[in-house]
């Protein structure tokens, strides 16, 4: 009779998942959907966190541009307003941001956009959600003002800058 004994040795390590980060705007909303060209605008929104880790700080940024279709978002040209730091985001968490901006002097409609992460500081596993867009803004034209000057009237359009009032009489 012979008694055999294995030992079986095996070696193996556990690693935990790396953790991940994915910013995202969103609920861009307006002070007001109307503003006369060339006037100021409240911006509020949202960046949530949906990865598994800290984000750490990045920036956001606003745009006006005239297309809310995917890819309308413009480029560094449309920025309004200066970044917004985020500071660092939990996972799962959501932070809230705001900023007044200059819209634009042209009559028009456009749209606003929030860009996350603009200065690309964060390694992320999603890009593709960085962009969130408002509803449309009417950018309107700044209403001529009829002056009257001891009964003679005058009117100027505040088209031309700066503003020049000329009276004949």
């Amino acid at each position: 009779v012979v008694n055999l004994t294995v030992l079986l040795i095996c070696a193996f390590s556990v690693t935990e998942a790396a953790a991940t980060v994915d910013v995202q705007p969103l609920n861009v909303s307006l002070g007001s959907s109307s503003v006369t060209a060339g006037g100021s605008l409240a911006v509020n929104w949202q960046i949530r966190n949906n990865g598994t880790g800290t984000a750490g700080s990045s920036n956001s940024q606003v745009r006006i541009t005239t297309s809310n279709a995917a890819g309308g978002a413009g480029s560094g040209p449309n920025n309004v307003g200066s970044a917004q730091a985020t500071g660092t985001i939990g996972a799962g968490a959501t932070i809230s941001q705001s900023t007044t901006v200059t819209v634009p002097s042209t009559p028009g409609t456009y749209y606003v956009w929030v860009i996350a992460d603009n200065n690309s500081a964060l390694t992320q596993t999603n890009t593709s959600n960085e962009y969130a867009v408002s509803s449309a803004l009417a950018v309107t034209q700044v209403a001529p003002v009829t002056l009257l000057v001891n009964g003679i009237a005058s009117s100027y359009s505040s088209t031309t800058t700066p503003y020049t009032q000329v009276i004949n009489l």
